[in-house]
């Protein structure tokens, strides 16, 4: 199964709540208080550990400027204390001789864990996460000099500086891979997708990153269907460009629709622009290349054929998935849907091959889509369109463009994490006793429960509903997942405001034609294999990291263990 960034949103979780992070706090005091009988020793080892380690956490976040709050830190603590505990109790049931020692090896491995932590969110300076590592040991020497002794706690720092080095050592080998592949670091990385959504900090960092793996020069087309009222203004513009709109955030060609319209606000148009048959590799490097699309689309505006009719938006199910698109004369588009079979993008040479079996069959210029619709986790590419061509020849053959056309157009906006700027558009179609829509939403697909909605709440007004998404990854910022329309969203609201788009377009209905255009741009796009790559190299690591992690831990435990023996039998100070 290919793999995505959302695959790696399962590695980045959110700080809890304060009450909750303060009620596991007391829980542990509670449970150390019946364990050690002394409610003093229980205030030195848990509120006085947290408040030192906290203080020395945002001091150094405060002087590194880090995005570590006093939330997170005080998440790292309870986190980290909680493992040390665990550990603790583990050990002291297991080798109960050691009982001071146990608190020096539990110790020790938390200084692993807080290394890791402190490489990503802290400084890009080894030195200062490496001393950082130590502040939850070092916050224990009140603890060390009033219940145990000054040997304890030699043994602890030592223990823990040998713990943070080999995570050092960990985190270094593990992504040794990735820096000699793609030439960067990849702490920086990990901070761009974390925080471009709320800071530009890190902004370069991704787009110099992603403007090397999308550095090939390729020839992609871009379709386009003028819809043109009875004074041959425009009512609205379909775009079918060729292109992924892609990774992430602002990055590449990311929130593609939203920035064609801005480039486009002299043609007088608005634009709804749809997901073709590509994938991640067929982002592009950035504003250069969507300006290359802008000028190109501006340049063939005239277009290369019309049409005044149009046929019904025609649906057929076939090997597990949906089929549906329409026809102006002799140009038209063709939508593949999620349906039995989940699927996420299409492979461009299987679009390709598509598009050019309708030509070649019914002589029609057709832009192949990617409805992107009906989200489900973990679905595949279609990698192979062979088995839609029978059923695509059927489909189109059913297209009857004999409708005189009627139209009409209105667009909607919510101010939602998982939309884009051009938030949902509608256009309808009149045929005199029946009515067909589109609704596009900018967004990363979006949900079949919504979907299921929207259809329910519109039956009285419309017959048929295909509904698409733009698959804009702006909404996937500061947050790895896709975040498809519906899933974390007020499903009613956006029902509602979907519902009052179609209403509106219904509103707007009138006599339209319509002009197709196309035109071939030069861009630079990734090759056909370099997301894939680029997955491969970041799960390769993932994978690499399980045995380093399971080489090093085990001589986070190892090594402090037989320094304590060895203290032990030959009673040798500060490791004894």
């Amino acid at each position: 199964m290919e793999k995505t960034f959302a695959d790696l949103s399962k590695y980045v979780k959110r700080s809890p709540p304060f009450w909750l992070l303060i009620t596991v706090l007391l829980i542990i005091f509670f449970l150390e208080f019946l364990n050690s009988r002394s409610l003093l020793m229980s205030f030195f080892m848990i509120p006085v550990t947290a408040v030192i380690t906290i203080t020395i956490d945002q001091i150094f976040s405060k002087y590194f400027k880090s995005h570590l709050n006093l939330k997170k830190n005080l998440f790292l603590f309870v986190l980290t204390f909680f493992m040390f505990f665990i550990i603790y109790i583990i050990l002291d049931l297991i080798f109960p001789f050691f009982s001071t020692q146990n608190i020096a090896i539990s110790l020790s491995f938390v200084s692993f864990f807080r290394f890791l932590v402190f490489y990503v969110y802290l400084s890009d300076n080894d030195r200062i996460n490496y001393l950082n590592s130590l502040s939850l040991t070092l916050s224990f020497i009140p603890f060390f000099l009033f219940y145990v002794d000054y040997t304890v706690m030699a043994e602890a720092i030592l223990y823990s500086l040998i713990s943070a080095y080999l995570s050092y050592f960990f985190v270094n080998r593990a992504t040794s891979t990735f820096r000699s592949e793609f030439h960067e670091e990849p702490r920086q990385l990990i901070k761009f997708f974390l925080y471009s959504a709320t800071s530009k900090k890190y902004y370069d960092v991704g787009d110099r990153f992603f403007k090397r793996m999308y550095s090939e020069q390729r020839t992609v087309p871009v379709n386009f269907i003028r819809v043109l009222n009875e004074k041959e203004e425009n009512v609205v513009t379909m775009v079918f460009p060729y292109i992924h709109p892609g990774p992430f955030g602002l990055i590449g060609t990311s929130d593609l629709p939203g920035r064609l319209q801005e480039r486009l606000t002299d043609l007088n148009s608005e634009f709804m622009v749809f997901h073709t048959s590509t994938t991640n590799n067929n982002n592009c490097s950035g504003n250069e290349d969507i300006d290359a699309i802008a000028n190109a689309i501006r340049n063939s505006w005239n277009g290369i054929s019309q049409s005044k009719m149009m046929s019904r938006i025609v649906s057929l199910k076939s090997s597990g998935i949906i089929l549906d698109g329409m026809r102006f004369g002799n140009f038209g588009f063709l939508a593949l849907n999620p349906d039995k079979v989940n699927f996420d993008d299409i492979l461009l040479t299987e679009g390709e091959k598509l598009w050019n079996y309708i030509e070649k069959e019914f002589n029609l210029h057709f832009s192949i889509l990617d409805g992107q619709n009906n989200f489900s986790k973990g679905a595949k590419e279609i990698t192979d369109t062979n088995p839609y061509f029978r059923s695509s020849s059927k489909l189109v053959s059913r297209m009857n463009d004999k409708y005189r056309g009627k139209a009409g157009y209105s667009r909607s906006v919510l101010n939602l994490n998982s939309l884009g700027k051009m938030g949902i558009q509608a256009i309808v179609f009149d045929y005199g006793d029946k009515k067909n829509a589109i609704l596009l939403t900018d967004s990363n697909n979006i949900t079949g429960d919504l979907m299921k909605e929207i259809r329910e709440g519109a039956k009285h007004m419309v017959d048929y509903i295909a509904i698409y998404t733009t698959d804009n990854h702006i909404v996937n910022q500061g947050s790895l997942d896709m975040n498809p329309l519906g899933e974390k969203d007020d499903v009613e609201r956006i029902k509602n405001v979907a519902i009052k788009a179609i209403e509106d377009a219904i509103d707007h209905i009138q006599d339209v034609s319509f002009v197709y255009g196309h035109v071939d741009v030069n861009v630079k796009m990734g090759s056909e294999d370099s997301y894939r790559t680029l997955m491969n190299t970041v799960f390769a690591s993932l994978r690499k990291a399980k045995y380093y992690a399971a080489f090093s831990v085990s001589l986070t435990f190892l090594i402090p263990f037989i320094l304590s023996i060895t203290g032990f039998i030959y009673k040798i100070p500060f490791i004894r």
